[in-house]
């Protein structure tokens, strides 16, 4: 028996960081795909995979799973800020599931992900899995005081298309180390509560534009000058940043950041493609156009 499970990676439009502490994000499913294949056979593994296999025993009540073979393959670039993580784990949660024949829906599916994304990064808000496994554009916000996950789907607009993600480096920092950066700075300073309510703001503001079909690209620049406020924009994506808004567009980081090197992809809008794609040649930076809002986990075979 062979099965083949796939997962997208996300990219959040507005809210990161922001929605650890309960403000809604907005986030949108990429075509980029994770492809797990599970059957029988050995192969060795690595540390997310052995723990992935683990949690899924534990939450199916079976101690094991012999002779089975976890061959994963991705599009998504690692470590950028595009859920990569989540979507390797969904893909094998997924997958074992269809494989053991579990019968797991969604919901299902979604928390033993996130189980697996505490194990990666601590302190996670619960978006990036819900967003893989899901799929297409959500309003999400993290449940707090006892609250549960808020979870709206949104409709997918053509002008959403037109979305522009740039690499501006792989972080040194992996997500989790970014997470707790600015939980310490959230505890030792009082504005911090204050630039997430900001942000909360961007990101009910952008559902509106959203449900209206109404696209205003400034609430890019105004959840980029608050992720700087937080510290979590490196100066190499900074003068990026500049540099697409000296030529008329605006751009954000849309994960975690990173502070000493790269702070991952960043998203970028420009009202004339085609003058953007050129001046993104000339520069030599690394660039895609993605449709965003694609599907989320499916058993592919």
């Amino acid at each position: 028996m062979k099965v083949i499970s796939t997962a997208p990676g996300k990219v959040i439009l507005a809210g990161e960081h922001a929605v650890v502490y309960g403000q809604p994000a907005i986030v949108a499913a990429v075509q980029m795909r994770t492809r797990v294949t599970i059957e029988r056979g050995t192969l060795e593994e690595g540390e997310l995979v052995k723990r992935a296999r683990r949690i899924v025993l534990e939450q199916a009540g079976e101690p094991k799973l012999d002779e089975v073979k976890i061959k994963v393959e991705t599009t998504l670039p690692i470590g950028s800020g595009l859920g990569s993580s989540a979507s390797l784990a969904a893909g094998i949660v997924g997958g074992l599931a269809e494989y053991m024949r579990l019968r797991w829906d969604k919901e299902k599916i979604n928390a033993v992900t996130y189980e697996i994304e505490k194990g990666t990064h601590g302190n996670p808000s619960g978006i990036d899995n819900t967003a893989v496994v899901y799929g297409g554009l959500l309003r999400f916000e993290r449940g707090t005081g006892g609250r549960e996950n808020i979870m709206q789907r949104l409709k997918v607009r053509k002008i959403l298309q037109r979305i522009w993600l740039v690499d501006s480096g792989k972080p040194e920092e992996t997500t989790g180390e970014m997470v707790a950066y600015v939980k310490e700075q959230y505890e030792g300073n009082s504005q911090f509560g204050e630039y997430f309510e900001k942000i909360g703001k961007i990101s009910n503001e952008l559902q509106k534009e959203i449900e209206t079909d109404h696209f205003s690209p400034d609430w890019i620049r105004d959840n980029e000058r608050l992720l700087e406020k937080i510290g979590v924009v490196s100066e190499k994506a900074k003068v990026m940043i500049k540099a697409i808004e000296e030529i008329g567009g605006v751009a954000k980081i849309c994960g975690a950041g990173g502070r000493k090197n790269g702070s991952g992809v960043i998203l970028a809008y420009h009202p004339d493609d085609e003058k953007f794609e050129s001046w993104l040649i000339s520069t030599g930076q690394g660039y895609f156009q993605d449709h965003l809002g694609g599907p989320g986990w499916r058993r592919e075979k």
